[in-house]
C-alpha cells in the first residue's frame, strides 16, 4: 500500500517567522506504524531554516513531542496519550505557543 495522504496544512505565525507544517498520512500497519496512520507535525524557524518543535509517531515511541530541538533531537516527551488528529493538533499549538 502506497501512503496516501489525508490531511496537510501550512500556516506561518509570529509575523512570518514560523512555518507549521502539518501532514498526515494512512500507510500500511506495519511494525513501525501498527495503528497505519503516519503523523509529523513541525514548526520550522525560518530565520534559521531549522526545526524548533516535533510532534511524530513510530514504534517504539507512538506519539510523542519532541521540544528540544534543535539543540537535542533525542530528547522526546511522551507524557501525553492523544489518539485522535485534532487533539494533537492542539496540543503541537499550544507547545508552539511556550517555544
Amino acid at each position: 500500500m502506497k501512503a496516501r495522504l489525508l490531511f496537510s496544512e501550512e500556516k506561518y505565525f509570529g509575523e512570518g517567522k514560523y512555518l507549521a507544517n502539518l501532514k498526515v498520512y494512512e500507510v500500511e500497519k506495519n511494525l513501525k506504524f501498527p495503528e497505519g496512520i503516519k503523523a509529523k507535525f513541525v514548526l520550522i524557524d525560518l530565520l534559521t531554516k531549522k526545526p524548533v518543535l516535533l510532534i511524530d509517531n513510530h514504534q517504539p515511541f507512538g506519539f510523542h513531542v519532541h521540544s528540544r530541538l534543535p539543540k537535542d533531537k533525542k530528547h522526546r516527551e511522551r507524557n501525553f496519550h492523544s489518539s485522535t488528529i485534532r487533539k494533537l493538533g492542539n496540543i503541537f499549538s499550544t507547545k508552539w505557543r511556550r517555544s
